[in-house]
């Protein structure tokens, strides 16, 4: 719900808003895409269909870029061939579902000491 959050830990964020909006990139937060369509024949568009979470509005908008940013689904095939067999099997980090390594060194230390 927050547009760039990473970088205010690394103190980008103001630095990167100036430089977006210079370029004419703007931000919009509590909105999903529901629907997608190419816009008119050779515009190179996409017509959206956008709903606000906040107020239940749909909107139709049409873009020249999208940027499609998505969770990413685990890596736990290894977890799946292993879950049956006759030794504790722990799941830890992206197996779980992907995200920063401080998760995965956090997991990986409470299954040590729950060994």
């Amino acid at each position: 719900m927050v547009v760039g959050q990473d970088l205010g830990v690394t103190l980008d964020l103001e630095t990167y808003s100036v430089r977006a909006h210079g370029k004419g990139i703007g931000h919009a937060t509590d909105q999903v895409v529901t629907g997608a369509r190419p816009g008119p024949e050779g515009s190179g568009a996409v017509e959206l269909d956008i709903l606000t979470h906040t107020t239940g509005e749909v909107a139709q908008e049409r873009y020249d870029w999208v940027v499609c940013a998505l969770h990413q689904t685990p890596e736990d095939a290894l977890w799946h061939a292993l879950k049956d067999a006759p030794f504790p099997v722990h799941r830890a980090g992206d197996c779980l579902t992907p995200r920063r390594a401080h998760a995965a060194v956090v997991e990986g230390h409470r299954a040590g000491v729950a060994l």
